[in-house]
């Protein structure tokens, strides 16, 4: 069973406690990385704008983390959904799955099955 533990990195540099979250580069200049997964929260979601944040320098780490991972997770709660925050991460279609705790309304359950997202309700 130990086989199946793997590292876990937090990206970012400086940690925010009011916003619990990380905010820098993802790694030093020239550093390339690879991961299967990115596992992301966003400060709204929104069928014309996507994944968007609060924080700007937080949407270039966000954005550059999904460049890097063969798949998207993203968390968010259904106060997120249909919520346009200050600066954009990505479109829809650079997720992979949207885990949330309501149904989203129609205007984005549409764009997200048109973008190929797979919805959890969870």
């Amino acid at each position: 069973a130990t086989d199946l533990i793997r590292d876990v990195y937090v990206m970012g540099g400086q940690f925010r406690p009011g916003a619990q979250v990380t905010i820098g580069p993802i790694l030093a200049a020239g550093t390339q990385v690879s991961v299967d997964s990115a596992i992301i929260g966003v400060g709204g979601i929104t069928a014309r704008e996507g994944l968007t944040t609060t924080v700007l320098e937080e949407a270039s780490m966000i954005a550059a983390m999904m460049a890097a991972a063969r798949r998207t997770i993203v968390l968010a709660d259904s106060s997120k959904l249909g919520k346009h925050s200050f600066a954009q991460i990505a479109g829809l279609d650079a997720m992979q799955i949207l885990v949330t705790d309501a149904e989203p309304v129609e205007e984005l359950a549409a764009a997200l099955k048109e973008a190929g997202v797979q919805l959890v309700v969870a």
